[in-house]
């Protein structure tokens, strides 16, 4: 049986600009519709973060916003907590040893808790996943 991956930011937010998007953010977003996405809870506030920043520089209209949020909202995302406590003893380390902000540590954190691939475009938390075993390679 497949499981559910980590969806970071940087992976969900190419799916709104055909820019920015590739053949694994594609293959990605077509595993998350059959399989499912665990994000941790910072994720809502960072995607329409992103989108918001992006409809100011008119990349996207609030149209556009709304349709993705509604796509976002069919998929089958779970968001999980990550406590005060795992951010001290967890999540700065992580953030610390691989030069990461907390925000992308926090998506790394996950993915080691849960034993679950990392999907992420970031080049930096790619690497850190790719060193701890849970970087998400589509085929």
């Amino acid at each position: 049986m497949k499981k559910s991956i980590v969806l970071d930011c940087s992976m969900t937010l190419r799916w709104c600009f055909k820019d920015e998007a590739n053949s694994i953010s594609d293959k990605t977003l077509e595993y998350v519709r059959r399989h499912g996405a665990i994000v941790p809870s910072l994720w809502g506030l960072e995607v329409t973060n992103g989108l918001l920043q992006a409809k100011k520089r008119g990349r996207i209209s609030l149209d556009g916003i709304l349709e993705f949020l509604e796509l976002f909202a069919k998929l089958p995302i779970r968001s999980l907590p990550v406590t005060v406590a795992d951010c001290f003893t967890t999540v700065f380390p992580l953030a610390q040893q691989h030069n990461l902000s907390s925000y992308d540590a926090s998506y790394l954190y996950l993915a080691l808790r849960e034993r679950l691939f990392l999907a992420t475009c970031d080049n930096s938390l790619q690497s850190a996943a790719k060193q701890l075993g849970v970087l998400w390679i589509v085929k």
